[in-house]
């Protein structure tokens, strides 16, 4: 249901409706927020994470900290790191004069929650966006209707029944009010109450093919509910409304099935077009129960018997073909293609499924000429080459595809160009040629290596040449030495387990940091968490890191270095991160907070541990970091004997709710470094 938010939420990545509502927004910020926006659309993440997180220190008024709080948390999200989204959108809901942002950054919260199953919070967040929404009728419909799909997902029952209750059905366009009748439908049955399902059908005021389909809902619910013989009316009322809603002879064929009366069903529906042999849509439903019952005799039959009377169909000759393919009936199916493809000259889907047909009848050249076609291929393209390439190998003609890509890139005079779709064309017919074009796709770049490195890892290892591969990796790198090849080399040398002398080669090659830190997360998406934060640790320590970076990494370092048991290394890349000082707030809290809980599970350090967490408490741009604090205080009063002390502050903690409105300033610089180092 998060997918009805799409409309609002891409606002938030384009920045379009939020630049009118920030308009004096100062050019430096602005800037920033439109080159986050660019990087993100080629897929830069990271760097569009980057460019986000400067907005947010950027930001002169709560509107534009609003504004790039929220496209942070989208960049976050599809880095995979919800954690740090979600405290981006709570932080933008808690802002004093975020106005008309804090909606949108509602549903952006509730969206995220409801990914991950987290549905009472999400609910509760639909349902006071709703409120607030009384002006304007449609989207409060909209965001009601989304909360009541997951109330009745959450068996709140009563609650769901009040949510669809506010729903105004003149509100709604006409899809989302069969929507409306169906959850409510829905609802009633939960409740066991078919009587309410069937008012609110009624009640839905939808005729035709909608209602139709609302009865097709009742009849699915009812089956499930283990009353097959209510589901039958149910299909009987739904094709009474419409004759030709398949859906509805789907269910019908199911419960007949269910009941053993499925033959009787078919026979009875033969019978009519056998007095009626012109009715198109009883000689459709024929041929639709024989396909359904993968009867391919049979059904070829009936779709044959069918296309005398609606011989320029091209749906149900392109259906015919689908069948006759799907029973290894090739030549058949190259037959009712090519009838479909003279109806629909420009179709490229037909184009494509008679080259495939012609490759499976190992008709190789037409089936080129088709695919050809079918990608409208323009030589020395490259672009075309690739489309054209993936269909070839779709169809299992991989040494045509690879033939295609050698020849474009003599066109090109480009001796790397479509190395990654080269490899991937070889890789099931010769897969040591298949790593040597993974390698020049990886000297590509960065971003290419991260996609390269896994595949070209999983190829060696299934092809038994994990070793060739760091040989030819080792090689490669020597002519050129570019991050890419390292990043490949660093996946290949873990994979034979030789991590450390990898780690050891590229913190030799002076790479820059962002790209040691790309090296690194795929290290640890390879799960060599162990290498990962060794280079972490090389980054913060990097005379070229920036403080933000510094702070980011040193985080991630030192958490994966509390996961292998080593807090010691933790505490040292933590501390020369916070000590480089000028970081901002945002990155150097959560920093400063995981220093201070080593050193109080050390037992050491304390009186630093106490004024960092109580800083916390007054400090801080992440909205949960102040109630961890006030716990880790409770706990330090604990560990140091003041059993009153401690009893007191957890006693106030069990009494304190978790709550949005808390909102706190970020940390003066320099608040947060150690003063006593290690």
């Amino acid at each position: 249901m998060a997918a009805r938010w799409a409309p609002f939420l891409a606002l938030l990545i384009t920045g379009m409706s939020l630049g009118a509502l920030a308009q004096d927004a100062a050019p430096s910020f602005r800037q920033l927020v439109r080159e986050g926006h660019r990087l993100r659309s080629t897929g830069n993440l990271r760097g569009a994470s980057a460019k986000y997180g400067a907005a947010i220190e950027a930001a002169a008024n709560d509107g534009e900290l609003a504004e790039a709080l929220q496209a942070h948390a989208v960049a976050q999200r599809n880095l995979g790191r919800d954690d740090q989204a979600e405290a981006d959108l709570r932080r933008a809901i808690a802002l004093p004069n975020a106005g008309a942002l804090r909606r949108p950054a509602m549903l952006q919260l509730a969206a995220l929650l409801e990914a991950q199953t987290r549905l009472d919070e999400a609910i509760e967040l639909y349902l006071n966006v709703a409120a607030g929404l009384r002006d304007r009728p449609e989207e409060a419909a909209q965001t009601l209707l989304t909360a009541a799909r997951l109330l009745l997902d959450s068996d709140r029952l009563q609650e769901a029944r009040e949510a669809l209750a506010g729903v105004e059905p003149e509100a709604l366009p006409p899809q989302l009010r069969s929507e409306a009748a169906g959850l409510r439908l829905e609802v009633a049955l939960a409740s066991g109450d078919v009587a309410a399902a069937q008012a609110a059908i009624r009640e839905a005021g939808v005729e035709g093919a909608d209602l139709s389909q609302l009865h097709v809902r009742l009849a699915r619910l009812l089956f499930e509910d283990d009353r097959p013989d209510e589901a039958l009316a149910a299909c009987e009322a739904a094709i009474e409304a419409d004759p030709a809603n398949s859906s509805a002879w789907r269910v019908q064929l199911d419960i007949a099935t269910a009941k053993g009366t499925a033959d009787a069903l078919v026979s009875q529906v033969e019978a009519r077009l056998r007095a009626d042999p012109g009715n198109e849509v009883l000689a459709q439903r024929v041929a639709y129960y024989a396909e359904w019952d993968e009867d391919a005799d049979r059904a070829l039959a009936a779709f044959r018997s069918l296309l005398a009377l609606r011989p320029q169909d091209s749906a149900l000759l392109e259906r015919a073909g689908a069948r006759a393919a799907q029973s290894g009936r090739n030549a058949e199916a190259l037959e009712f293609y090519e009838a479909a493809l003279k109806l629909q000259p420009d179709d490229a889907g037909l184009c494509f499924m008679i080259g495939e047909a012609h490759a499976k009848l190992g008709n190789r050249a037409q089936a080129v000429a088709a695919l050809e076609q079918g990608t409208r291929f323009r030589p020395g393209d490259p672009e075309s080459a690739q489309r054209l390439g993936m269909t070839l190998a779709r169809a299992g003609l991989h040494d045509e595809a690879a033939a295609l890509y050698r020849e474009t890139r003599e066109l090109l005079g480009d001796p790397d160009a479509l190395a990654y779709e080269l490899a991937e064309a070889l890789a099931p017919v010769r897969p040591e040629e298949a790593l040597g074009e993974y390698l020049r796709a990886a000297a590509g770049g960065l971003d290419e290596a991260t996609l390269v490195a896994p595949e070209a890892v999983r190829l060696a290892r299934s092809a038994d040449l994990l070793p060739r591969l760091a040989d030819l990796a080792q090689a490669t790198l020597a002519e050129r030495p570019v991050a890419g090849v390292a990043l490949l080399l660093a996946v290949t040398e873990a994979a034979l387990g030789r991590a450390g002398e990898s780690v050891e080669r590229l913190q030799s090659l002076g790479l820059a940091p962002p790209e040691l830190m790309a090296i690194a997360e795929s290290l640890e998406a390879q799960g060599v968490r162990e290498a990962a934060a060794d280079l972490y640790a090389t980054v913060v320590t990097h005379p070229d890191a920036s403080a933000g970076l510094r702070l980011e990494l040193a985080v991630r370092a030192a958490e994966t270095q509390i996961a292998l048991g080593r807090p010691e290394d933790a505490r040292t890349v933590l501390a020369a991160a916070l000590a480089g000082g000028a970081g901002p707030a945002s990155l150097a809290e959560p920093a400063a907070f995981l220093l201070a809980d080593l050193d109080l599970a050390a037992g050491r350090n304390l009186a630093q541990a106490r004024e960092t967490f109580a800083a916390l408490t007054r400090y801080s741009t992440h909205p949960d970091l102040p109630r961890r604090a006030r716990w880790r205080l409770a706990d330090l009063a604990f560990a140091e004997g003041d059993y009153a002390a401690a009893e007191e502050r957890f006693a106030q903690l069990a009494q304190e709710p978790p709550s949005l409105d808390i909102a706190l300033p970020p940390a003066p610089p320099g608040f947060l470094i150690p003063r006593n180092g290690l």
